[in-house]
């Protein structure tokens, strides 16, 4: 285990360097090299879905609003989509909250990545 310190007096703000990370769950804890990258893999994801879960939801509004009035289906698409995007804001939220340097880079580089392609 490597640690890189961001202060020294306070263990709260150690940035973790390994490959034994926790991704969300205990049962998805990384063991090799493999898995761990696979895990990378996965905050990516959650990292560039935040983005396109906005992306989609402010697209389905803005044509709706277009047309003038919005129907109950769609407010309920709207609904659901604001519920997806809150919920992988989170779950990208708790993979930085490992502290794990590569973690945290795959989920920055990830939503940098789907805002770009997006927008």
């Amino acid at each position: 285990q490597a640690y890189a310190y961001a202060h020294d007096d306070d263990d709260a703000y150690v940035l973790l360097v390994r490959i034994n990370v926790s991704f969300l769950f205990d049962a998805f804890t990384t063991t090799d090299g493999g898995t761990y990258f696979l895990g990378l893999c996965f905050a990516f994801f959650i990292g560039s879905s935040v983005e396109i879960f906005t992306f989609i939801r402010s697209n389905v509004y803005s044509k709706a609003a277009a047309t003038g009035e919005i129907g109950i289906s769609t407010k309920l698409l709207v609904a659901f989509l604001y519920f997806c995007m809150v919920l992988s804001g989170l779950w990208a939220m708790l993979l930085v909250m490992t502290f794990n340097v590569g973690v945290l880079a795959a989920v920055v580089i990830g939503q940098v990545i789907a805002d770009f392609i997006c927008y």
